[in-house]
């Protein structure tokens, strides 16, 4: 489900799962994740946040994402690290560019 504002978040709500409550946790959770992406997530921790037992969390998560919890974190951290690639090797380019535009 992804809410205006936030195009980043990743989190796609199957039909069997329109629960309010499950979708709110959901929220909860990938906000959580986002906020917390650099730190260890632990399942204990997000189950918390969701305010499930980690064995429902893990099994709705699972359900509602279509991916497990330790691949939704890696994605989304190797996503950030491949973004910050980007900007560094384009703030390199532009350096380059500036270094060789000073020269002649």
């Amino acid at each position: 489900m992804m809410r205006s504002g936030a195009p980043q978040k990743i989190l796609r709500i199957g039909d069997g799962y329109q629960s309010p409550r499950v979708r709110e946790a959901g929220d909860r959770v990938v906000d959580h994740i986002h906020e917390h992406l650099a730190e260890a997530l632990s399942l204990e921790t997000l189950a918390r946040v969701a305010a499930f037992s980690p064995f429902l969390f893990h099994r709705v998560f699972r359900a509602i994402t279509g991916e497990t919890l330790f691949t939704f974190i890696q994605r989304l951290r190797l996503e950030e690290h491949r973004q910050a690639a980007f900007l560094i090797a384009g703030i390199e380019l532009t350096r380059g560019a500036i270094a060789s535009s000073s020269r002649g």
